[in-house]
């Protein structure tokens, strides 16, 4: 995992607003955000592209911009969608894409003891399930001409990779079950369990020619195995002792390794 130097990385407690952790500068212009429902809000778009940045997001369900422009041609007479709600003009729409550009109300930070309100104009992809009929709405500031709506849905996909690999990460490696509150203590595990899995990564790939990059199955099958693998490894590297028996490991685990030290009760002067 190669980080650049600009690269930041944040650690919170679970309780802590993720939203409140993402903090935007001129270091996204030129960048590409894929953003997690967790993080949605207007503010934020706002600031990612007055910083020359781009973005991608799902839409909330009980978000409903206003449409200003539609994109999409459908075939035979088009149903009027300008100056509607989104929630109310997609009732009972059949088209399989739509390309929109809405208008969303942007509460801009406190200055002078005022708090001040814009009008910004987004762009709003949906694609509606062909079973279901239901639409998944992708809202971003990039341009018609840079990305279509199905690449827009392709590229935001990718992001379930991401949530493949922190639940890959939480059941397999045990990145929830970390025993302290030290920060850099903290920090050192979360260090262990992600060179252990780029280690797995290594080893599935000598196996797989084409291994999925967070694959459950994968982890499951190395984390059964795992003791096989360090004994095969620790024999590799010449550090092996020879076996040694249960009974004589419990008996050397037992041994007070401070037996030399005066009993409790002798050092409080009780005899």
């Amino acid at each position: 995992m190669a980080l650049s130097s600009n690269t930041k990385i944040k650690l919170s407690s679970q309780r802590q607003n993720e939203g409140k952790l993402l903090s935007v500068g001129p270091w996204v212009s030129g960048r590409l955000l894929l953003i997690d429902l967790a993080f949605f809000g207007y503010r934020l778009f706002d600031r990612i592209d007055r910083n020359g940045g781009f973005f991608i997001s799902r839409l909330k369900d009980s978000a409903n911009p206003t449409i200003t422009k539609v994109h999409s041609n459908c075939r035979g007479r088009a149903r009027p969608m300008v100056a509607k709600k989104v929630q109310k003009a997609i009732v009972s729409l059949k088209r399989h894409i739509l390309d929109m550009q809405v208008q969303v109300k942007v509460k801009r930070r406190i200055y002078r003891g005022r708090c001040r309100k814009v009008k910004r104009t987004f762009r709003l992809v949906g694609v509606r399930h062909p079973e279901t009929g239901t639409y998944y709405f992708y809202m971003t500031n990039i341009p018609q001409g840079l990305l279509s709506a199905a690449q827009i849905t392709a590229i935001y996909k990718a992001r379930w990779m991401v949530e493949l690999l922190f639940d890959q990460l939480k059941t397999y490696y045990r990145l929830e079950d970390l025993p302290s509150g030290q920060p850099h203590i903290v920090q050192t595990l979360i260090y262990a369990v992600i060179l252990t899995w780029m280690a797995d990564q290594k080893l599935t790939q000598s196996f797989l020619k084409h291994a999925m990059t967070a694959s459950r199955r994968q982890a499951a099958v190395l984390a059964a195995f795992s003791a096989n693998i360090l004994q095969t490894l620790i024999k590799k590297l010449g550090l092996y002792q020879g076996t040694c028996s249960l009974s004589r490991l419990i008996q050397l685990e037992l041994e007070d390794p401070n037996h030399k030290r005066r009993l409790l009760l002798q050092r409080a002067g009780v005899t």
